[in-house]
């Protein structure tokens, strides 16, 4: 049995159909069931956990195999925050599994994390692998890098496919690697399965890099209209994420991210890395087609109703 952490989320929903697909057994964990109602009738068994609920995760792993920790809280807040959830869930999450005897243990870390990174939530997970390194767990960490999902559609091009028009929060010039979960889950369900106990830690980037310019560029011209964009300066977020940070934390540690990823290097060198992956990877200008075109598709729906 694999217990997937976070089964709602892309990363998490698409490992967990991989992993039907070749006829392995699967606890789909969330903290809300109705979430999981197409990956049970898929196949896949589900159970209610939550990661600052230390008892639902001793539950959730008891009789497993392997877990995959999939699971995030970069927007949260309160009860949910990224101190919660990010760092203390998933070392509750670490102590769980070893307590009930988990074979391996895979966790999705993130490109550029560690102890001294700027940006919190990217300390929190360098706090976590240096846990599961701790832990006796066989163990594999993944670092992708920026999600195609979040990075590429959701912060940005939903809302050039909806309006128009969009927010770059900086210059919108410095390359950055994005990655599709779905090649990611690759990678993982591969961890999740090998046979070999082996420690290993992969940067999983994708075969592009390209600004958040040139990222909208492309929505424009997949949907073959004008597109506005607005940007906010790199000086103005220095100045307002500590004013806001006690307020507003999510929004302050958006302004970091923004900072920093405008103003370090986020290129990953694909051509001369060799982490696994079952199939090519996606690309860039692909994911906006199909993403774009599902958009398309909906909207041709609608006017025939």
């Amino acid at each position: 049995m694999i217990l997937v952490v976070g089964a709602s989320g892309y990363l998490g929903g698409y490992t967990i159909r991989r992993l039907l697909a070749v006829g392995r057994r699967v606890r789909a964990a969330s903290r809300d069931r109705q979430k999981l109602v197409e990956l049970q009738s898929s196949g896949a068994e589900l159970v209610q956990a939550d990661l600052v609920d230390r008892r639902s995760l001793d539950a959730a792993c008891d009789g497993v195999d392997a877990v995959l920790a999939a699971s995030h809280s970069l927007l949260g807040t309160g009860k949910y925050s990224s101190a919660a959830v990010d760092e203390a869930g998933h070392l509750a999450l670490i102590d769980a599994a070893a307590s009930a005897g988990v074979r391996r243990f895979v966790y999705t870390s993130a490109m550029f994390a560690s102890p001294d990174h700027p940006v919190d939530f990217l300390r929190n997970k360098a706090k976590v692998e240096a846990h599961l390194a701790a832990s006796g767990l066989s163990y594999a960490i993944l670092r992708p890098s920026a999600f195609m999902e979040w990075h590429v559609h959701n912060l940005l091009g939903k809302s050039l496919v909806d309006s128009g028009k969009a927010t770059i929060f900086g210059p919108g010039a410095n390359p950055i690697n994005f990655v599709a979960a779905d090649d990611v889950a690759a990678v993982a369900a591969e961890m999740l399965t090998i046979a070999a106990d082996v420690a290993a830690t992969l940067e999983v980037g994708g075969p592009d890099n390209f600004t958040r310019n040139a990222v909208a560029a492309m929505y424009g011209d997949a949907l073959n209209r004008p597109i506005a964009l607005r940007h906010v300066s790199l000086a103005a977020m220095r100045i307002a994420a500590p004013l806001v940070r006690p307020f507003n934390p999510v929004l302050a540690r958006l302004m970091d991210v923004s900072v920093w990823s405008e103003t370090s290097n986020q290129v990953f060198d694909f051509a001369s890395r060799t982490e696994r992956c079952a199939r090519p990877m996606t690309h860039v200008r692909d994911f906006i087609a199909s993403r774009v075109a599902d958009h398309l598709d909906a909207t041709r729906l609608r006017r025939a109703d």
